[in-house]
């Protein structure tokens, strides 16, 4: 008997159901939770699916041998005279994207049309370790694929597939090869177009990280066990109250909120904090559907001292994210917690590349560290700026043109104190990606960000280029 079969990227999905637009009508009922009740049992898929009137349609899925062998049926009147309407191609689609959401059924549920026993689920979810298997194994054969032919023999339509795979890989749970390969395919855009633009200590360093975080992931399949801040950092998860580290005793200044969409239609705001007692940073997160209305939005805290904060801390790297339980506000943002914070900043650019090298000890840390670090001039030298400090070492600013009017504003008639961001390496330069900057102006003591709050839609971008201040991505480890 056939069983239902992973659907791993859009290839597969149109190699399923050929109208694109029946697929993006799918996609857009998925997206807007119209589905409910998904369920699984031997080689179909079962859901309910909102309509026009008060009982929802049975829609259902069939799989056959082959792998293009799908059929759909639903209670709808579309689907009398097409192969997919658009509920059949919701259900699919939701079985790409989230095969976890479907639970394994006893019997099978009610049919389209027809009769069944009232359906009697087991406790659990679908086999997400075989889709990470799966994409794994997806993962290591593109990188063998690349090894053997390299990128200049590669066809127009390999970026694109590409994508798709990280698109399928992130569905799946897998966090940190799904960004790999979307950023892999705007390196590819690169070398198809045959611009110049294609960097290949980027891409040997890209493809090498790809492989050594399936070689990891494929061990904590078999049976190895990962640290929890690994976990978050390569395959997520959704951490329970219990797992989450009580802390207290924080003295928080917000110095940067950002508000941005994903490739994937996530909604995330996010304001970042230094602890003024230990000079740790946080950050706190609002993830929400992009197409839900319904749920306050997250402000920001900006001008206000969180003083005796406590909470839950995640599992994780910095910034660490907390969820906030209580604190005291009110307290303004003025010359006293800001000389606190020049204290706890880190002294100066050797400081911030000390502790960013042992930040990269661990091959399967984030990209970027986020520091608050002393710097007294911004130089305009070149094509690339640089913060530098007082013994005249310094940290690049990124390529990235959209920084130069605010930092502008930001220093006009001030003294450079001390910058807030993230470090890390762009095409193989230690570059300080800012957030916000304290000066000295003649009102007293200032902290000015320099990312905007609106929200913005944040598309992933190739390696090297550059990022928003308020929101950087992940960058190579090159060099």
């Amino acid at each position: 008997m056939a069983d239902v079969r992973p659907i791993i990227g859009m290839g597969a999905l149109t190699e399923i159901i050929s109208d694109k637009a029946e697929l993006a009508k799918g996609a857009a009922l998925f997206d807007g939770k119209q589905l409910t009740n998904l369920s699984r049992y031997e080689s179909r898929l079962f859901a309910d699916a909102a309509g026009s009137g008060a009982t929802p349609y049975k829609v259902s899925l069939v799989f056959g041998e082959a792998r293009s062998d799908v059929k759909g049926r639903c209670s709808c009147m579309a689907a009398r005279s097409r192969p997919f309407c658009k509920h059949a191609a919701a259900l699919l689609v939701a079985w790409a994207r989230a095969p976890q959401a479907f639970v394994t059924a006893e019997s099978a549920p009610v049919a389209p049309g027809g009769t069944g026993t009232k359906k009697s689920v087991k406790k659990g979810k679908a086999e997400t370790g075989e889709l990470m298997k799966a994409g794994v194994a997806q993962v290591s054969t593109l990188v063998r694929e690349l090894g053997l032919s390299g990128v200049a023999s590669l066809g127009a339509d390999r970026p694109e597939q590409v994508r798709a795979l990280g698109e399928a890989l992130r569905a799946n749970g897998l966090r940190r090869l799904s960004a790999r390969a979307v950023e892999l395919a705007g390196l590819l855009d690169a070398a198809v177009a045959r611009t110049g633009t294609f960097e290949p200590p980027v891409f040997t360093d890209l493809v090498a990280d790809m492989l050594l975080t399936a070689r990891k992931v494929e061990k904590h399949l078999g049976g190895e066990a990962l640290e929890d801040r690994h976990v978050e950092e390569l395959i997520g998860k959704t951490w329970t109250k219990k797992d989450r580290k009580p802390v207290t005793g924080l003295t928080l200044v917000e110095y940067a909120f950002s508000s941005r969409v994903t490739p994937d239609k996530f909604l995330i705001r996010e304001s970042r904090f230094v602890d003024l007692v230990s000079g740790g940073h946080y950050s706190e997160k609002q993830i929400l559907p992009a197409t839900l209305k319904t749920v306050v939005p997250k402000k920001s805290h900006a001008g206000y001292v969180l003083q005796g904060a406590q909470g839950g801390e995640y599992p994780g790297f910095a910034p660490h994210r907390l969820d906030l339980a209580e604190w005291t506000g009110g307290t303004p943002v003025d010359r006293a917690p800001l000389e606190r914070l020049l204290e706890v900043a880190l002294p100066d650019v050797s400081a911030a590349m000390a502790a960013f090298q042992e930040h990269r000890k661990d091959v399967f840390a984030p990209d970027l560290l986020p520091v608050a670090v002393r710097v007294e001039t911004l130089l305009a030298s070149g094509a690339r700026s640089q913060f530098v400090d007082r013994a005249g070492r310094a940290l690049f600013l990124p390529a990235d043109a959209s920084l130069e009017e605010p930092l502008a504003g930001a220093l006009e008639g001030a003294k450079l104190l001390a910058v807030l961001g993230d470090v890390g390496l762009e095409a193989a330069l230690p570059t300080l990606f800012p957030s916000a900057v304290v000066v000295d102006s003649p009102e007293g003591l200032d902290l000015r960000p320099l990312g905007r709050a609106e929200d913005v839609p944040v598309s992933p971008r190739r390696r090297g280029r550059a990022r928003p201040p308020v929101a950087p991505g992940a960058l190579p480890r090159s060099g």
